[in-house]
């Protein structure tokens, strides 16, 4: 039979399912972390980037706020945008002045620039290794615009990216456009609470003090509970994967969550799919693919894990239509243990820096437990560079 477990944390009620005859799967089962392995997670260089501060970036927001552009664009792929544009989604959805570029098309780009007024626009451009070809390339076609309307870009553009000898750096230095050096030692995947995602998020009018003192909240109460949380989880997704359950389904009860999916696609997908091993993601949002997916979950192949995140409380939502999306959650969720299929299911009291930020930080710590558990190392991405070497500038 399986046991359902759940834990109630400062602002999110974690609940798991327990496994069924764990003694006939290979590994521990055990869920204690060992002393070692707590310290491990102290020294974490995303903690360590918790606690450190934020005056220099706070500085560079205020004389960027200072000269009141009507739109800043940041342009940045994967890591470098997906944790500004999932918290950005979820927090200040009805804002219209931060836009996100993550990705390489011409007609978006050129539709863009159709959008903004670029006299009054500033750029960001985010790439830790200052040689993304993608972010290469947006900027050189940025410059053209800059080039054909007269316009100067120094004091229009903001360079983020690490102290190696890189495009960017070569660039900026080149131009005197100002550089925010980000931190070398945290890769893109792991930098949704560090000052690449800090300052956009800042310009757009989120609180990075509230993401913050959130995140550093979620962490002491869990380091207080010596990370059983976490470890439980982790052991969760590990015994389901020595099962057969190579499947990560992540099902999103909050349109704007959606792109919150899209961070952890590429954090769950880049740090755990090494060696001939992986869990690969998948995100779903309900109710509404309950009508086109969940007919393969529930009857196609039991090798899945389905992750539940919803949202508790809105402010302004109607509250008929927020009630009619737990129901329709909690009858996927009845339907998806009926058949056997392991669930997990996070409840966010409220979407919030606080409980977005411990969310984030939930999910990085147990996406780099989960990897020590598989023997692989989280934080490279080698096969990623077999894509780079074929491409050419």
């Amino acid at each position: 039979m399986v046991k359902q477990k759940k834990i109630n944390l400062n602002n999110i009620e974690i609940s798991y399912d327990g496994i069924v005859n764990t003694k006939k799967l290979k590994g521990k089962s055990s869920t204690s972390l060992k002393k070692s392995e707590l310290k491990q997670i102290e020294e974490l260089e995303i903690i360590k980037e918790l606690y450190k501060s934020s005056n220099d970036y706070e500085l560079l927001v205020k004389k960027i706020k200072k000269a009141k552009p009507s739109k800043v664009v940041l342009f940045g792929m994967g890591g470098s945008s997906l944790g500004t544009k999932s918290i950005l989604k979820a927090l200040a959805r009805k804002q219209k002045k931060l836009l996100v570029v993550n990705n390489v098309d011409g007609e978006t780009f050129e539709d863009l620039f159709k959008e903004i007024k670029i006299n009054s626009t500033f750029f960001i451009f985010v790439s830790k290794s200052g040689n993304t070809i993608e972010i290469k390339n947006l900027l050189k076609e940025t410059l053209k615009k800059f080039d054909k309307s007269r316009i100067s870009f120094t004091k229009r553009m903001l360079i983020l990216t690490d102290k190696l000898d890189s495009f960017l750096n070569r660039f900026a230095k080149k131009n005197k456009v100002p550089i925010f050096y980000l931190n070398e030692n945290i890769g893109g995947r792991y930098s949704a609470l560090s000052p690449s995602t800090m300052i956009p998020c800042e310009l757009a009018n989120i609180s990075s003090k509230q993401l913050l003192i959130g995140a550093r909240n979620m962490y002491e109460e869990l380091k207080a509970l010596e990370f059983q949380p976490i470890s439980d989880l982790t052991n969760f997704y590990y015994q389901n994967y020595l099962s057969g359950k190579d499947t990560t389904i992540l099902m999103l009860y909050k349109d704007f969550l959606d792109s919150f999916g899209e961070w952890f696609m590429q954090l769950w997908g880049e740090s755990l799919g090494k060696k001939n091993i992986g869990l690969t993601p998948i995100t779903y949002l309900g109710p509404r693919d309950q009508h086109s997916q969940l007919q393969l979950v529930l009857d196609g192949p039991k090798n899945k894990t389905v992750t539940f995140i919803s949202v508790s409380k809105t402010a302004f939502g109607n509250k008929r239509l927020d009630a009619l999306s737990q129901i329709e959650m909690n009858a996927t969720l009845s339907a998806c243990r009926k058949r056997k299929i392991p669930v997990t299911s996070f409840k966010m009291k409220d979407l919030t820096p606080e409980s977005i930020s411990s969310m984030i930080i939930i999910l990085e710590i147990t996406t780099i437990l989960l990897a020590k558990k598989l023997n692989i190392n989280p934080f490279n991405q080698p096969s990623v560079e077999l894509i780079k070497k074929n491409i050419r500038d």
